[in-house]
C-alpha cells in the first residue's frame, strides 16, 4: 500500500515565496527563471531578468536567494532572519558576475491566509 503524506508546511511555503516573487516581477514587467539543482547549490534560486534596454543597461539580471518566514506581529525592523554561513557567504561575495540578493518573503503562520481576494 503506498502512503499518502500532506504537503510538508515548509515546502509548501517555500513553493509560495517563489510564486509571490514571480508574481512580483511580472508586475514590474521581468522575468523569472527558476534555477535547476545546480544552481541551487550555489546558492541561487531564481534569476530575474528583463530584456532589452532598460536606462544604461542592456537585459539587465539579477540573481535571487529566496527564503520564507512565518511571522507573527512584527516587533523589529529590520526583522531578524538567521541565514547559514554559506548562503551569507555566497551573497557577499563580491566575484560573481551577476549581481545577488536575498529575498526573503513573509508569511501568516496560517496558510489559509497566504492569499486573500475579493472582487
Amino acid at each position: 500500500m503506498i502512503e499518502v503524506r500532506a504537503p510538508d508546511h515548509a515546502d509548501l511555503q517555500a513553493q509560495f515565496s517563489v510564486a509571490y516573487v514571480e508574481a512580483v516581477a511580472a508586475a514590474a514587467g521581468f522575468f523569472v527563471q527558476i534555477a535547476d539543482r545546480g544552481m541551487d547549490k550555489d546558492g541561487v534560486d531564481a534569476t530575474v531578468m528583463r530584456r532589452g534596454p532598460m536606462g544604461v543597461t542592456q537585459s539587465p539580471r539579477l540573481d535571487l536567494q529566496i527564503k520564507s518566514q512565518g511571522c507573527g506581529e512584527l516587533t523589529e525592523d529590520p526583522f531578524p532572519h538567521v541565514l547559514k554561513i554559506k548562503g551569507y557567504d555566497d551573497l557577499r561575495a563580491t566575484s560573481y558576475q551577476v549581481p545577488r540578493i536575498l529575498v526573503i518573503v513573509l508569511v501568516p503562520q496560517a496558510i489559509s491566509e497566504w492569499v486573500v481576494h475579493s472582487e
